[in-house]
């Protein structure tokens, strides 16, 4: 059967092939290549291009569906290793839907990516990545408390959580996922979504507590990116998913604050020190937030440091590919994602 987004992504990139001979390949990646879009998921289209060509992204609207388009060189997609390595494009190239191949080099390479996914080596590197990061951020966490910079803790506590999403979707075998990571995670560790819902002071809040946080993160008649990711966001809340909707703004807010540091730097410490108050992330409890943060990376170490076991199967999830579950000590609970 055909998929209507892809029929689009396809059509489209024909009318960019046959106007630009420096294009190697095309892929569609995200929701639309796993199969499981909602009604306002984008599609992300990558075009791999001649070393000498130009590369960049570009946003359209076409038939109604938002076109996420980048155009790259052949050094981020052309080496398996470096893909298998990598946290969010291993999976990105797994799970691709490939539109054009010129000679067959992406092809051979998705292959590869594909065939070696699950092996327990390239696990514990992409894991390992991310669960050094999100102790990075704890340690940022820590001193900006001592030194009561609302603005780093705003930004550090958000990157904390949006990596430890994607650290434990990782480590069952799930690509992160952009705006709806923690939605994924909720099917994948039920458990553990519920425990970064409780870091986050989300457990309490209402649909309504949430939308009045959106005017925080900008102009909802933004015809580019954010414009749509608020749109996304809009529908999560609409659809019931207000907490996972809540992560997602959260992590995108503090994406946009360097930019808008450095056009009011005051105004922007004021945001982020209300943001804070608002949700509940002041006081002696952020104390209490970096250590709940610290035990979830902890369990994740103990597992990468010492116990490593892994377990392959195979389950419908990402098209059918192999998937690896690891057996994170003491706290996570394992299930199939399906």
């Amino acid at each position: 059967m055909s998929n209507p987004r892809i029929e689009l992504a396809r059509a489209y990139s024909g009318e960019l092939i046959e106007a630009d001979p420096h294009i190697i390949a095309v892929f569609v990646t995200g929701s639309v290549a796993r199969g499981d879009p909602v009604e306002l998921s984008d599609i992300d289209i990558r075009l791999i291009v001649d070393p000498d060509a130009e590369t960049g992204a570009a946003h359209i609207v076409r038939e109604g569906h938002f076109l996420d388009v980048e155009r790259v060189h052949l050094s981020t997609f052309g080496d398996s290793e470096a893909l298998l390595a990598d946290s969010y494009l291993a999976g990105a190239v797994r799970e691709a839907v490939i539109l054009y191949d010129r000679d067959g080099r992406f092809t051979e390479v998705q292959g590869r990516v594909a065939a070696e996914f699950a092996e327990p080596r390239w696990l514990r590197t992409r894991l390992s990545t991310l669960v050094d990061k999100v102790d990075a951020n704890c340690a940022k966490i820590a001193v900006a408390i001592e030194a009561d910079d609302h603005l780093q803790i705003f930004r550090q506590g958000a990157f904390a959580l949006w990596n430890l999403s994607d650290a434990l979707l990782v480590s069952q075998g799930w690509s992160p996922s952009w705006v709806r990571g923690l939605q994924k995670l909720g099917q994948a560790l039920p458990e553990e979504r519920d425990r970064i819902v409780e870091i986050e002071n989300s457990a309490s809040m209402s649909a309504d507590d949430v939308a009045a946080l959106l005017p925080f993160f900008g102009d909802r008649g933004d015809s580019g990116v954010l414009g749509h990711v608020r749109r996304e966001i809009e529908w999560m809340i609409a659809s019931g998913l207000h907490r996972e909707a809540f992560h997602s703004l959260w992590s995108e807010f503090a994406l946009r604050v360097g930019g808008l540091v450095e056009a009011d730097e005051r105004k922007t410490r004021a945001l982020c020190r209300e943001w804070l108050e608002r949700i509940g992330w002041s006081g002696a409890g952020l104390h209490e937030k970096e250590q709940l943060l610290g035990g979830c990376t902890a369990r994740l170490r103990r597992d990468l440091d010492s116990r490593g076991r892994v377990n392959r199967c195979v389950s419908s999830s990402g098209g059918g590919f192999p998937v690896v579950f690891v057996a994170l000590s003491d706290a996570v609970d394992v299930r199939d994602p399906v």
